[in-house]
């Protein structure tokens, strides 16, 4: 776990997505959705989490479920289904047509493969770099023809996992969107605010504190909203 990491996890039935930030030794989950303990620099999202040193027990003690760190996947729907073809095509088990496959996998990831030499038969341990607890086995009997099934579930499962990150990174440009446009319209509300508030002082002569409290106020907000709005379009 290091900041800037993207996320994944669940809070209390929320799902969450979003990046990790370590302020002072304490850890935070900054995202959009859950409002907690803040940090100084939430990573342009609206709220923060914290988790204080991010073990397993912290995480339970916080309410975090299904808590994963998440890679930067960049293929479409249509680019992993053409990918997941590929591997149910496989058939020499792991050639160079494999490894060629394996290198067009979103995702750094392990394989390890044991056989056992008396019986000809072991198994196939997969999992992403990042993330070893969604490590996986899949065993295979003697004969070509079962380790090359194995060897095809365990890349199956490796773009399964790529697919659900796929939906999670859609969900978050969905609500990336989303946001930026409601930061546009309370952009417009708050400029109109200001301009109604300029245009009753310029008939007032006197007890303008107030008004000029209130205009500071919202040209303070219209500054905020303008500066999310400049990291979300980045």
């Amino acid at each position: 776990m290091k900041v800037g990491d993207r996320f994944s996890c669940k809070i209390m039935r929320t799902k969450l997505t979003g990046k990790i930030q370590e302020e002072g030794g304490q850890f935070f989950l900054c995202q959009n959705k859950k409002i907690g303990i803040e940090c100084d620099d939430k990573l342009g999202y609206k709220y923060s989490w914290r988790i204080h040193s991010g073990n397993k027990k912290d995480l339970d003690y916080n309410n975090v479920s299904k808590f994963r760190i998440i890679g930067e996947i960049t293929m479409n729907n249509t680019d992993m289904i053409a990918l997941k073809r590929k591997v149910n095509n496989l058939s020499n088990g792991w050639d160079k047509e494999a490894n060629e496959l394996i290198a067009q996998i979103p995702m750094d990831i392990s394989i390890k493969i044991n056989i056992n030499n008396n019986d000809n038969n072991g198994n196939i341990i997969i999992s992403p770099k990042h993330n070893f607890s969604q490590e996986k086995t899949f065993s295979f009997g003697s004969g070509e023809c079962d380790k090359n099934k194995a060897f095809k579930k365990a890349l199956n499962y490796i773009l399964d996992l790529c697919w659900n990150e796929i939906d999670n990174n859609q969900e978050m440009e969905k609500e990336k969107q989303e946001e930026i446009i409601e930061l546009k319209e309370n952009i417009g509300n708050v400029r109109g605010n200001i301009d109604d508030i300029k245009h009753e002082l310029s008939g007032i002569d006197e007890d303008k504190n107030e008004l000029e409290d209130e205009l500071t106020e919202e040209e303070t907000e219209l500054n905020r909203l303008l500066f999310r709005l400049e990291q979300l379009e980045r």
